[in-house]
């Protein structure tokens, strides 16, 4: 929430920008969850024992070669787990885009107030 909240309130205040809310959204799980699913990748690889990679180097393959078709095979099948729930926790944490609209409706509403009449704002007709 703390990041949905700075990306649509407080970095339109430090650079000359407005951003829509469905923008602040997308890019708040972007970053979000592309952080995330880094971790999760990083760590399936690194999980991967490092006997394959020898292996694969001295039947001649290429680093490449062996990154494509012996390493990340074995982390992908490691990283399908932590990826499913990291699905799942995005499409969970979408709830929150809710303050981005409650604020905007605030915003609009004081945006209407600010415009009515002096007399109207202070009951009297």
């Amino acid at each position: 929430m703390v990041q949905v909240m700075f990306i649509y309130f407080a970095l339109p205040m430090v650079m000359p920008i407005r951003i829509d809310p469905v923008t602040a959204a997308i890019v708040t799980i972007v970053i979000n969850s592309g952080a995330y699913i880094a971790e999760i990748t990083r760590g399936a690889i690194l999980s991967i024992n490092k006997g394959f990679k020898e292996a694969s180097l001295a039947t001649g393959l290429s680093q490449r070669s062996t990154v494509l078709h012996v390493i990340m095979p074995l982390a992908l099948r490691r990283m399908i787990p932590a990826l499913g729930n990291q699905w799942i926790i995005s499409i969970k944490d979408t709830s929150l885009f809710i303050v981005i609209g409650v604020a905007e409706l605030t915003r609009q509403g004081q945006e209407i107030i600010a415009l009515l009449p002096a007399h109207w704002k202070s009951g009297q007709r």
